[in-house]
């Protein structure tokens, strides 16, 4: 079994670049998961318009669900990525190829 929770504390360390609740003891972070506070996400990475990033960023909250019961489980997080990753490529693959080179 995953720990989902978990899986949301690297999601977040991925758009924030730090671990949620590093600078804090473990029982005061604990405490704070308990009473259903999460730490902030940067304001860039709210207000980006990159897809990759939401995706992350929903992958987090839904995985920080306060009640565990309404946590995806990992293989819908799974899939929903790779429907982004998907949606991500066939773009790319639209897009021309950039053809002028630097000197």
């Amino acid at each position: 079994m995953i720990d989902i929770y978990s899986m949301g504390n690297i999601f977040y360390s991925i758009i924030a670049g730090e671990m949620p609740y590093d600078d804090m003891k473990e029982g005061d972070a604990q405490k704070k998961i308990r009473h259903g506070e999460r730490p902030d996400v940067p304001e860039e990475v709210l207000n980006s318009n990159d897809e990759a990033i939401q995706a992350i960023l929903s992958a987090m909250k839904r995985c920080w669900e306060q009640n565990p019961r309404d946590r995806p489980k990992a293989s819908v997080i799974r899939d929903e990525f790779e429907a982004v990753m998907r949606r991500i490529r066939s773009r790319n693959e639209d897009e021309p190829l950039n053809t002028d080179t630097e000197r």
